[in-house]
């Protein structure tokens, strides 16, 4: 692939495309990414490529350069976007733009979708109807020489890649493509990740965040909202992402992560910012895991980390933690898994495993950010005594005990993010006592049925001091909304979010001071 010097002379934006035939109409970089996610929008393209310079991308190993070539004569008429200066070198190469013949929505009917990101490194997923394809990422504004590829790893329908040569806080796009550089293919749409800032760096964090999104409830408007909010850092999603109840085997899985994936608000929110996810019970099957035959209950699990970009520790567990330069590490808990429901009651309960919580308390400790942010699938605070209790953190008491404890002494500044119940709101952990400045957000609700007990409130305002008493909610809502997390360094502050499915109008807004 040839790569264009521009000449001398520098030209407006209105310039350039007026001297590109055949390049789309400038959109507002929003809507280009919304629809673009929604596979109704095709890249722009350039003039194809020179066979003899070109390289296929099948011959590249990951990390490699995909596409290079020498520079034309600097004669050449300028048709590239803005160019900045690199010193003696002359000026940088033109920013490289995804060249393939089109956008096919059959080929990768799923978003593209990347996850467990680090300053360094990440993790991508997709779907695909063909038998092999590639993954391409590049930085914004790059030139063809910054192009890299690794060949996608193929489970059933879903693809998987890794990228390894990250930099810290730098913008990529990324896309799944088949054919080659010399014999253009399709792709799908493309993705946006930021990855994480480096260390000593504290930038003002913003996060979105749902929890149970149940197909009977389509379409999920409340992730179609949050895509429309522009861009953000981080999406987490909380547990009940595809309700897999009636699956029993592999490929019963792969066909329910599927439909869920291919849904709208999916499809529109999974390409605009890098994902963090992790699993309540529906992922596999309604209730304990405990319960299922080994065979089903392995298929299940399978099939989630075929279907999500999600890291696993050598152990096999997912729970982990993430850093956002200083500001928030993000802790991902896994809730659901490991627990042991007959020592509910006792000194030694197991919500989480043992290892999962002496791992979880030396990170919070030693964690450097201003901000920890929890998150857990199951809410950790205790409602009042009327709310169920075995399912949850306040019905394995010594353990939730103990890590509160914990926290209130050795890690200022934690905050969680919780989803499961089906409504959204915020509220403290306890009412009374050493954990009463503790704050969790629950969040969503993404599409589900209503929580029955806020539900009676609704029909029944005066219940609302027994179920959701007002020294403990700030806010409760069946609505299904978008949620978002601001992380302020500076101000020690987070803003909590919630913006309605419906009309796309705020909800509710708070700022919480994190000591």
């Amino acid at each position: 692939m040839a790569v264009k010097r521009p000449a001398a002379k520098k030209k407006t934006m209105t310039d350039r495309r007026q001297d590109r035939p055949g390049l789309v109409k400038a959109t507002p970089r929003r809507e280009f990414l919304s629809r673009l996610a929604l596979g109704v929008v095709a890249v722009p393209l350039l003039d194809a490529c020179n066979d003899e310079t070109a390289s296929d991308l099948s011959d590249t190993s990951p990390g490699a350069d995909v596409a290079s070539g020498d520079a034309a004569d600097d004669t050449t008429p300028d048709t590239t976007g803005d160019v900045a200066a690199v010193g003696d070198e002359g000026p940088a190469e033109p920013p490289f733009v995804l060249e393939t013949t089109t956008l096919d929505a059959t080929a990768f009917p799923g978003p593209p979708i990347s996850g467990s990101a680090t300053g360094t490194s990440a993790l991508f997923s997709g779907t695909t109807t063909l038998t092999s394809a590639t993954l391409l990422w590049w930085p914004d504004g790059g030139g063809a020489s910054t192009l890299r590829s690794s060949p996608g790893t193929l489970a059933g329908a879903f693809l998987s890649a890794t990228a390894e040569d990250l930099e810290p806080g730098v913008v990529y796009h990324y896309a799944w493509v088949s054919g080659s550089v010399q014999e253009p293919g399709v792709h799908g749409a493309i993705g946006r990740l930021k990855s994480p800032p480096a260390a000593g760096t504290s930038p003002i964090v913003r996060i979105g965040a749902t929890a149970c999104t149940k197909m009977t409830f389509k379409p999920f408007d409340a992730l179609s909202v949050m895509a429309a909010q522009g861009e953000f850092d981080l999406f987490c999603h909380l547990g009940d992402m595809s309700y897999n109840d009636s699956a029993t085997t592999l490929e019963e899985y792969r066909e329910e992560w599927l439909e869920t994936l291919t849904e709208s608000g999916y499809q529109a929110l999974l390409p605009v910012a890098t994902t963090l996810i992790t699993w309540d019970d529906h992922e596999v099957a309604n209730g304990e895991w405990g319960d299922l035959p080994p065979a089903h209950r392995e298929a299940g699990i399978q099939a989630f980390f075929e279907a999500l970009p999600v890291r696993r520790r050598e152990n096999g567990a997912l729970w982990n933690s993430y850093r956002w330069g200083d500001t928030v590490e993000v802790f991902v808990l896994d809730c659901r898994s490991e627990r042991k429901p007959d020592t509910r009651l006792g000194p030694d309960a197991e919500f989480i495993s043992k290892a999962q919580l002496e791992w979880l308390e030396g990170a919070l400790e030693a964690s450097p950010c201003r901000f920890k942010l929890v998150m857990t699938s199951l809410p950790i605070a205790h409602f009042p005594d009327i709310w169920p209790k075995t399912d949850v953190w306040m019905g394995y008491e010594a353990q939730r005990t103990r890590l509160l404890d914990h926290i209130v002494a050795k890690a200022p500044g934690t905050i969680f993010v919780s989803g499961d119940y089906h409504f959204g709101s915020v509220h403290k952990v306890d009412t009374a006592g050493a954990h009463a400045g503790l704050w969790e957000i629950l969040a969503g609700p993404g599409a589900s049925s209503p929580n029955p007990l806020i539900g009676a409130v609704t029909l029944a305002p005066d219940l609302a001091e027994t179920y959701v008493p007002k020294a403990q909610f700030e806010y409760y809502s069946l609505d299904y909304c978008a949620t978002f997390l601001t992380f302020d360094p500076n101000a020690g502050t987070v803003e909590v979010e919630f913006i309605g499915a419906d009309d796309g109008k705020q909800r509710f807004k708070k700022t919480i001071e994190l000591g």
